[in-house]
């Protein structure tokens, strides 16, 4: 991603759109193999794009789960590509399980990225969750009810996640460079 684009989506992240988050979630997704990767085992951190630091893993179908950074404010989300089409802007609750036992999280729909399946990204209304699930279990996955009253699952592995997340902010905090608040859909570093 050029750092043109990089700047738009950065100063739209500062104003919590979610929407673009999603979308640069997906651009990210197309080019995520072609800059200088760090792998941690299962999962790749970048900061090759000051703008947007991030830290993801893929799986076999080609869906990623990822955590961005914004160091121009300091905070940090969580977006996943579930595969299946939703209306953007709209609230959806997805059951998320672990070894630990399954607990729902709340999704927000964001951009189409496939338009051969219609299929958005999702971004996680509760930094936390998510957050805490992430670095405390191996593998996670996702189900999510779909409008035809079936359910589509997808699986993760977790396995590297610290790693690449403390060594992604790390650096993210060393691009920011501030004192940041704190909000429930986003982290602070």
């Amino acid at each position: 991603m050029d750092k043109r684009m990089g700047a738009q989506f950065s100063a739209a992240l500062s104003k919590r759109s979610y929407f673009v988050g999603a979308l640069l979630f997906l651009l990210l997704r197309s080019t995520w193999c072609l800059g200088e990767d760090i792998r941690a085992r299962e999962w790749i951190w970048n900061v090759d794009d000051p703008d947007l630091p991030y830290a993801a893993t893929a799986n076999s179908a080609g869906n990623l789960l990822a955590q961005f950074c914004v160091p121009s404010d300091g905070n940090c989300f969580y977006a996943v590509s579930l595969g299946i089409d939703c209306d953007e802007g709209d609230e959806y609750t997805a059951l998320a399980n672990t070894k630990g036992g399954a607990t729902t999280v709340d999704l927000v729909c964001g951009t189409e990225h496939d338009e051969e399946t219609g299929a958005h990204a999702f971004v996680f209304q509760d930094f936390g969750e998510i957050d805490d699930l992430v670095r405390t279990y191996d593998r996670i996955a996702f189900a999510v009810a779909m409008r035809d009253g079936e359910f589509k699952a997808v699986r993760f592995s977790l396995d590297g996640s610290n790693q690449a997340l403390d060594l992604m902010r790390k650096a993210a905090e060393r691009l920011g460079e501030q004192t940041i608040r704190k909000s429930k859909d986003s982290h602070t570093f």
